[in-house]
Order: C-alpha cells, then structure tokens, then sequence
C-alpha cells in the first residue's frame, strides 16, 4: 500500500535542514532558508516534495499554510533581488519586513474595493493571464480557456446569481462570515428558473462535490488576492458520500470485444472505446494525437497532457497498438459528448453491461440514483478502467503515474487500495492459512 503523501507546490525549492521543511533559494553562490514547518524527517518525502500524513497534525492545513507561506516568500525575495546591491546578504528580516508591508496593503486593499464580485474578477483575469503566459513559456499553443479556470469561473457566476437574489447592493469582503458561507451553501441546493427578467448563469441542485469545489475556488481566490480570509473563516468540508469507481473490468472488455457488432459507426465507437480503455487517455489528449506522437522504436505514445502539462510515456499494449495503426492515430469524428452518447446507444443496442448499478451521492442528505451499469459509462469511465486495471496488474502507483499524467500520488491510491495486487495476495495467502 502507498503511504499517503501530500504534495507540497512552490516556487521555491523545498529542503530538510535541522529538523525543518524549509524554503530554500540560492543567489552569488549563497543560500537564504526560511523555516517553514517543524516536523521529523521520515515524513517529509524529499523526492516527491511531500508532506506524510500524521496524527501529530492536520495534514491538509499544514500543506495550505506551507503553500501560503512559501507565496509570500516568493513574493518578498522577489521585490528584495530588485532592489539589492550586489553582495549584499538577504536576510530573515528583510523577507518578514516585506510580508509584513504587503499584509497592510492588502488590508488597504479590501478598505478600497468595489465589490467581492469585481474583486474576484480581477483576479480571474489576471490568473488567466497567467496560466496563457506559462504554456507560452513552455513552448505550447495557449488554450483559449485553460482547464485550471473553469472552476474559478464557475463560482464567480455563483457569486454573481447569490448577490442579484440575496443583496441589494455589492457584496463587500466585510460579508463574508460564517453566516454568509452558510446561506451560499444552502444557495447551492436550491434550483433556479429564468424568465425573461433575469437569466441565471448557474442551475443550482448542486451535489455536495460540486459544492466543495466551489468553496475551494473562493477560499484559494480570497487567500491569494487578500493574503488573508475575511473575518478568518474556516472553510467547511462537506460529506461527500461513498465513492464508487464506475469502470470497466478485463471481462466486461472481453464481452465488448467479442460483441457480434455490425454498424460500421457502432464498429469504430468500439474501437475508440478500446483504445481509450487500453492507454487512459483523456479525451483532450485522445483527439490531439496523431501518428507524430507515436514511436515505434520505443512502441510508445509520447505527449504532453493538455490539463496537467504532464510529460507522459504510454506504452501500447498490442490491442491498442492494432487500433492505432488501423486509424493512423487519428481520432477526430467525435467531441466528448457525442462519443459518450454513441457509446450509450450502441451499449444498450447490444444489451452490454445492462446489469442494476447503483451511485450514491450527497446533497442536503444521500440521494441513491439505481440505472443499468452502461447508463453510467463514459470516456473517463475507460481511463478508470486502465488505471484500475494496471493496478491489479501489479504496476506501482509512479508507473500508472507516468503514462497518465497525475501529478499527486493521493490521487491514485484509493485505485492502489482497491485493486492493488499486493493487497489481493496478502488476502488470498490468509485465506489459505485460515482454511
């Protein structure tokens, strides 16, 4: 099983020395630390730049305040190299003066805004910016909406619906209360309907999933633009219910495999299908590739993910390579959308995977939705089903992580927890000694 690491972002570089995590930054052949959390080194991973789960402390809010901290270091060093003569040492005090300055500014910041709305706005602008600038930098075609902004664009239109129906005036940063997070929440639940005098930009009903992801794009905005949370909020944590993999085991591929299919569409949607379940593609990078990006001499897919900007090694295995010579590696006839309806509707033509399967999910309470199991398959459904299957193959969690492009371990345990081969053996060896 793999120990459950959390990895640490920044833009310095992260070091244990004398007992700490520690921000570390070299300049004229120097090094300037700055501590940043005390801890044992046998739970800081140095190689994964990660911090190990421990009852000493709350892992998730270590993580946030070290990212926090290291922003605001990052910041000051910056502003400091501007400015420093040549041989002159940074220093503890200096970097601490600097966070202090740029605490009282932001604090000046929030007595002269407009509105949380226009505030937030700004910022997006800005971190769409950013996100443009970096895929120039690294050499790609920028995205016209990066992946990282649709959730950030998501809550703004929250925020904006929750203000026209809950405030008669902007909603101020002073708002924003435990009281405040509470009614969004409840927002959240409620459905709305247009009319011809106001059009909603959000549905509501919204899951507790959703929901989580729209507070965590409203915390992460307020601590980044204000460097601090109004009326220091905590953010809640909502029940997320159970989780449940909706995949695709080696049998249930067999049967598709060996499924008499006549149409030529349905043929080709199979087939897309198969490839898609033997590589754990996603679909962004499914519809990129072409014969470019394989290599015979390695027998590999090589890319660069579209959402992560991951570089990733996918070796084909011979069903996928057969697909992928037959179409040369080009897989443009369908969008997302319409691949997961002709996968439906040739699931359910050839009465594939037509068995109850039930998904549970958590609004104000548990709500069970029960539909046939092909209902509930799609594109991503196949990228579980490889990353599932390598897992109960025997490959390790940084293998699957090369050909998938994940950035953090954690996200790929609970899949190593379920279908690891190492656990089924330690069960099935004290099931022999049980006997």
């Amino acid at each position: 099983m793999v120990s459950e690491y959390h990895r640490i972002k920044s833009p310095l570089k992260l070091v244990y020395y004398r007992g700490n995590i520690m921000a570390s930054y070299s300049y004229e052949g120097k090094t300037f630390r700055y501590s940043l959390f005390k801890v044992e080194e046998h739970l800081f991973s140095k190689r994964m730049i990660a911090l190990k789960e421990s009852p000493l402390y709350d892992c998730d809010t270590v993580v946030h305040d070290i990212e926090k901290k290291v922003e605001a270091i990052d910041a000051a060093l910056k502003e400091i190299e501007k400015k420093r003569e040549p041989g002159e040492t940074i220093t503890k005090s200096a970097v601490d003066a600097f966070m202090q300055f740029s605490n009282e500014q932001a604090k000046k910041k929030v007595a002269v805004s407009k509105g949380l709305i226009d505030d937030f706005t700004i910022w997006l602008e800005d971190f769409k910016k950013q996100k443009y600038d970096e895929e120039v930098r690294k050499g790609l075609v920028p995205r016209k909406v990066h992946p990282t902004t649709k959730d950030y664009t998501s809550t703004l239109n929250l925020l904006r619906d929750f203000e026209y129906d809950n405030y008669s005036k902007p909603i101020q940063v002073a708002d924003v209360d435990d009281a405040f997070i509470t009614d969004l929440i409840q927002y959240c639940y409620e459905p709305r309907v247009s009319d011809e005098e106001h059009e909603y930009l959000t549905e509501g009903d919204m899951i507790n999933k959703t929901i989580q992801k729209r507070l965590d794009c409203l915390f992460t905005f307020m601590t980044r633009f204000y460097k601090q949370v109004p009326n220091e909020v905590k953010k809640p944590k909502l029940e997320q219910g159970e989780r449940v993999i909706i995949r695709l085991d080696r049998e249930e591929l067999r049967q598709l495999e060996e499924a008499d299919i006549k149409e030529p569409d349905y043929i080709k949607c199979r087939e897309y299908m198969l490839f898609l379940a033997f590589t754990g593609l996603r679909f962004g990078d499914f519809i990129k590739i072409d014969r470019s990006f394989y290599s015979q001499e390695t027998n590999e897919l090589v890319l660069t993910t579209q959402k992560t900007n991951s570089n990733c090694r996918i070796f084909l295995f011979d069903k996928a390579k057969e697909i992928g010579l037959k179409y040369d590696f080009l897989f443009r006839d369908y969008t997302n959308q319409g691949l997961n309806r002709s996968m439906k509707a040739m699931l359910k033509k050839y009465d594939l995977y037509g068995e109850p399967f039930s998904k549970s999910y958590m609004k104000q309470g548990r709500q069970v939705e029960e539909k046939p199991k092909r209902e509930f398959i799609s594109c991503h459904a196949c990228r579980r089903s490889f990353i599932s299957i390598m897992a109960e193959c025997g490959l390790d969690v940084y293998d699957i992580m090369s050909m998938t492009g994940h950035h953090r371990v954690e996200t790929l345990k609970y899949y190593l927890d379920i279908f690891g081969k190492s656990r089924r053996e330690k069960y099935i060896k004290v099931n022999e000694m049980l006997k």
